[in-house]
């Protein structure tokens, strides 16, 4: 699959492209950009957002909530 549009994902999601959701609860695994209103678990991208995490961020450049970081972010 190389672009996802949901609601809301539970468990495993892996993308080639792009993924985007309302809520995510598990862990999302992208090529390019992850996109996420709210989430629990951990994302894994070049570009991760997320506005409201509790979980983990991995990649080029990760933003949750109004904190960026390269490589790595977290959300509580």
């Amino acid at each position: 699959n190389m672009l996802t549009s949901a609601a809301d994902l539970n468990g495993l999601s892996v993308t080639g492209i792009y993924t985007k959701c309302n809520s995510f609860k598990g862990v999302c695994i992208t090529g390019l950009k992850n996109m996420a209103k709210k989430g629990t678990g951990l994302q894994i991208g070049l570009f991760n957002y997320c506005k409201n995490l509790k979980g983990l961020q991995i990649g080029l450049w990760n933003k949750s909530g109004k904190r960026g970081l390269p490589f790595i972010n977290w959300g509580t």
